[in-house]
């Protein structure tokens, strides 16, 4: 245990006792820095317990080991500056270095970095890189890239130990870094040192999100501290007091403590302060009932005003000025002063060294013990008397103590602060955004809504503008669904208002984000604001209310005036001065647009044009934007050599800006996915995921999953994943995206449940397939399903629904490419029973997949118009299906598919035997097995067939007999196993084939 000096019994050595495991533990974990390997060490363990001593032991080990150890200490009430433990690490590096160390270390990124440590901005920084950002999410990630470029050059130099004091504390901004350094830093001679207090981590808490983040991290210690054994007890009262205390007096101190450090020292300090001579009599002291009456014991050593200034200084916070207690109380500054230092020789506060005029209570329980008997009445006085006093004496530079201003006007709002409250909150919450901690922002803005709603000012603009902000920030952080939520509550609150342009800045922002929001209130704003604007007035407004308009009318099926509107605002837009708003109404016209195919000609032309006002703006992310739209719209349409050209150009464009990195990282995962190229494309889809963590949630586990499915599928390795589905699916309650859920339950043959999603989303010809951009994404696996499942009817409905995309590529936007189109309408066409038009899709798609180097869905089409040719009533054409069989064969082993080859394998093996089928199946029992797969009962089945129940039983016998199943739901995943459902037979005279029609 190291311990502070206790002034009370005089000097005393600082001792190190009863860690000798934990300082083993940290000299190994430092030995693995010292060879490169970063490491976090975690330290946790109730309040007392010696986590911050235990920290400073394992710092003066490093020192001894040529580390450089800097600290950062996490403020212990709400108000501390964004970033506050990294702000202090910086400038205790800036203080131990020159000036040009500092520029060496921190390269380009000190301008970056100049946004939470601003005396770092001065004439001589580096110039920022060319195209600055105009995204803020951008600006936060080139900030944090440049705080981990600047730890990886200094750790090259020497070992870096960085302590973070009380997680528990910190601010969702530190976090996020924390999270950030320890994904970005892995080889580097860099230790993160963190400690905080596990009672005070609950599930909802942000340090929860951050361990459970580090959770899979090797390179993370963790360390739980325990209470002092008895034994170390005795050998710290001995260099406390001497030899004279009785054992018996250890063991009650242990029994009462429990071993806890500090509330041992506390006890031992009150026997030291009540007992005339430390050592005589020191049992004859009552030993106190916890260690709040300990402190209290020897704060009532103090005179009744030291008492009062340090109430004071509580409700200011762990750190405190003499002169903001000063000001509080409207007494003299050399009284307070006096009283302070006082109170620094019975070890209650102690000066800050790098601060003058700056105090710190020893222990944050010293602070709340006396900050917890303070009346509630006159703490909240207190804290409106210290928000007035911060205003007076930071007057002059009021930016770093924004945020504390607005954490005590908002305690005492109830107390007539309400303006003062909403105020300071509002800028704190500027300050925090412009300082990229977005986390920090919502709380202030949450504040500002809260204040003016609670004093009946709901309907205040002011209330409408900090839901918009904070739904702005949100998007800033990739929360995407919460953002939508905060907006949608900013609408509700600027319904009646008359400024036309603040309601179209929400309402786009709104539909950008949600396409699909409510339309029913949205609509007649954007109208309502379209008529407050004047043509020749507020072009950039009004162009960007048209666009809106044009976006949020999306889903109403109004597409001659969603297209009239966006050539209005491309029209509008090309005669916009603001590039940047140029952009903003391309990107709303071209989302308006998307999803239909019929104008797929008029997005490649606008993306053209968007391509160009890009340029003129002048910024990467801008230009990368552009670039991601137009490399969709090539996609979508075949050109894929050119969508992968542009997919490079925006991947150089983005590797400074983390959401556009993401986004450019995914289209790569696209088309190599689509191209066939395995090798290291699971680690980079794993990458990709934990990059959107990171900046896209809302989406990032949707793409992961995906992408993860097209893999382990291509690959053969689905049943991989069958557990996991199984337990999905099973679990009452369970909610997940049912078109993708289904395709993966028919695969693993998991029949009933597939049947069971698909009945659902077929009502009303699939009615509640939104028509967004997942629309294609649901048709073609819904389109997968049923002609899995051998499902006519509902595959002619399918076929209807996509064939207008037949031209077209198939997409699952930002994660998976299917292929030509043609291929899933010649298997709607073939399974709905119109082989006419299906024989034509599958000509067509070979071609076109063949054309784009889709070599794995070419292997696909080729097997399944191969075996569709093998039921061909002429040789000629049998030879063909034989013929397109072996190129696929040819084409999955040069791919590795190891499923499509088995399938492949089988058929053609039952080509040249006596049965075309396997197991020595009939053709009448493939008939009857057709029904079954799809769940049809013996009576249905005799009904279809013209035969006996008898005969219906004895051919389901003998299937089971065959093919070793135990029951009709195994012999249907069997079916589905070998795709006997989608075999068509000579012998099915009754069979009725819905007519797929264009």
């Amino acid at each position: 245990m190291l311990q502070d000096p206790v002034r009370a019994a005089g000097r005393v050595d600082t001792t190190f006792v009863g860690r000798a495991a934990e300082l083993g533990l940290f000299k190994g974990t430092l030995d693995q820095v010292l060879g490169g390997r970063r490491q976090i060490l975690l330290l946790s363990g109730e309040p007392g317990i010696g986590k911050s001593r235990c920290a400073a032991a394992f710092a003066h080990v490093a020192e001894d080991q040529g580390a450089l150890v800097v600290w950062g200490r996490c403020y212990e009430e709400p108000g501390a500056p964004p970033y506050w433990p990294w702000v202090q690490i910086l400038r205790e590096f800036i203080a131990a270095s020159s000036p040009s160390e500092v520029r060496f270390a921190m390269g380009q990124g000190l301008s970056d970095i100049a946004a939470i440590v601003p005396e770092l901005a001065d004439g001589d920084s580096p110039p920022a890189p060319s195209g600055a950002t105009f995204d803020p999410s951008e600006t936060r990630f080139r900030m944090f890239d440049s705080i981990a470029r600047f730890f990886a050059k200094v750790t090259q130099q020497v070992p870096l130990v960085a302590v973070v004091d009380d997680l528990h504390w910190a601010d969702a901004p530190s976090l996020s870094l924390l999270e950030f350094l320890s994904h970005e830093l892995q080889r580097c001679r860099l230790l993160l040192v963190g400690t905080y207090r596990e009672n005070e981590v609950s599930r909802k808490s942000p340090l929860q999100h951050t361990l459970g983040g580090l959770g899979k991290d090797t390179g993370v210690v963790r360390v739980r501290l325990a209470g002092l054994p008895v034994p170390a007890i005795a050998t710290l009262a001995q260099s406390l007091i001497g030899p004279d205390l009785p054992s018996a007096a250890i063991a009650a101190i242990h029994h009462q403590t429990d071993g806890n450090p500090l509330f041992v020292i506390e006890l031992l300090q009150v026997l030291i302060d009540e007992s005339r001579d430390a050592g005589v009599e020191p049992i004859a002291v009552r030993i106190p009932d916890g260690v709040r009456e300990a402190i209290g014991r020897r704060l009532d050593r103090l005179s009744e005003r030291a008492n009062e200034v340090l109430i004071t200084a509580s409700v200011i916070g762990r750190q405190f000025g003499a002169a903001d207690v000063s000001a509080t109380l409207g007494d003299d500054f050399a009284e307070v002063l006096e009283h302070l230092e006082t109170a620094t020789q019975t070890g209650i506060i102690e000066r800050c060294s790098d601060v003058q005029g700056e105090y710190r209570f020893t222990h944050a329980l010293i602070r709340e013990t006396l900050y917890d008997e303070i009346p509630r009445l006159d703490r909240l006085r207190l804290h409106g008397r210290v928000a007035d006093a911060l205003v007076t004496v930071r007057a002059g530079n009021v930016e770093p103590v924004l945020s504390r201003i607005a954490h005590h006007y908002h305690e005492a709002a109830m107390l007539g602060y309400v303006e003062q409250a909403a105020e300071y909150a509002a800028r704190a919450a500027e300050h925090a955004s412009r300082m990229q901690a977005y986390e920090e922002a919502l709380t202030h803005y949450d504040r500002v809504i809260d204040v003016l709603t609670l004093s009946g000012q709901h309907i205040d603009e002011r209330v409408a503008r900090a839901m918009f902000l904070k739904g702005r920030a949100l998007c800033y952080l990739g929360a995407y669904g919460d953002a939508a939520q905060a907006l949608l509550k900013a609408v509700h609150a600027i319904r009646s208002s008359g400024n036309a342009e603040f309601v179209v800045d929400v309402v786009s922002q709104l539909v950008f984000i949600s396409a699909t929001g409510p339309q029913r209130e949205i609509v007649p704003l954007l109208e309502t604001a379209l008529t407050l604007l004047a043509d020749d007035a507020h072009k950039a407004t009004r162009a960007k209310a048209i666009a809106s308009l044009a976006l949020a009318l999306r889903s109403s099926g109004d597409y001659e005036r969603i297209e009239r509107l966006t050539d209005q605002a491309v029209e509008l837009a090309t005669r916009l001065d603001d590039p940047l708003a140029a952009d903003l109404c391309l990107c709303l016209s071209l989302l308006a647009l998307r999803g239909r195919p019929q104008t797929l000609e008029r997005r490649l032309a606008i993306g053209e044009l968007h391509v160009e006002v890009a340029r003129r703006a002048d910024s990467q992310p801008v230009l990368a934007r552009a670039g991601f739209f137009q490399m969709e719209h090539l996609l979508e349409q075949g050109r894929i050599d050119e969508s992968a050209a542009i997919t490079e150009q925006t991947r150089r464009l983005s590797c400074h800006y983390a959401q556009k990195d993401y986004l450019a990282a995914n289209n790569g995962i696209v088309l190599t996915l689509l191209r066939g190229e395995w090798i290291g494309l699971e680690e980079r889809i794993e990458a990709l995921r934990e990059l959107g963590s990171r900046t896209r949630r809302d989406d990032a586990e949707g793409v992961y999953g995906a992408q993860m499915f097209a893999l382990k599928r291509d690959l053969g390795q689905l049943s991989e994943l069958e557990p996991l589905v199984r337990s999905l699916v099973e679990a009452p309650g369970y909610r997940a995206w049912a078109p993708g859920l289904i395709v993966v339950c028919t695969e693993l043959g998991l029949v009933e449940h597939s049947r069971w999603l698909l009945d659902r989303l077929a009502q009303n010809d699939f009615a509640q397939l939104p028509r967004d951009d997942m629309f294609v994404a649901c048709l073609t696996y819904c389109s997968e399903a049923c002609v899995l499942l051998g499902d006519s009817v509902r595959a002619a409905t399918i076929y209807r629904l996509l064939l207008p995309y037949s031209e077209q590529t198939l997409n699952h936007p930002r994660a998976v490419c299917f292929g030509s189109a043609q291929l899933f309408l010649g298997l709607l066409a073939h399974t709905a029973g119109d082989d006419t038009a299906a024989r034509e899709h599958f000509e067509r798609a070979v071609a076109r997949n063949r054309e784009m180097r889709a070599w794995p869905w070419l292997a696909r089409t080729l097997y399944h118009y191969g075996r569709f040719l093998l039921q061909a009533d002429r040789d000629p054409e049998r030879e063909d299906g034989r013929r397109f069989l072996t190129e696929a064969d040819q084409l999955a082993g040069r791919l590795s598919m190891a499923a499509l080859g088995r399938d492949i394998d089988r058929v053609l093996r039952g080509t040249t035997g006596d049965s075309a089928f396997p197991d020595g199946l009939t053709v009448r029992e493939i008939d009857v097995l057709r029904l079954v797969t799809i769940g049809r009962s013996n009576k249905d089945i005799s009904k279809a067939l013209t035969i006996s129940l008898n005969t219906v039983a004895t051919h389901v016998r003998s299937i089971l007999n065959k093919t070793g199943c135990a029951n009709r739901t195994e012999a249907a995943a069997y079916a589905m196993h070998n795709e006997l459902q989608l075999l068509s037979t000579a012998e099915h005279p009754t069979r009725q084939p819905a007519q797929p029609s264009p």
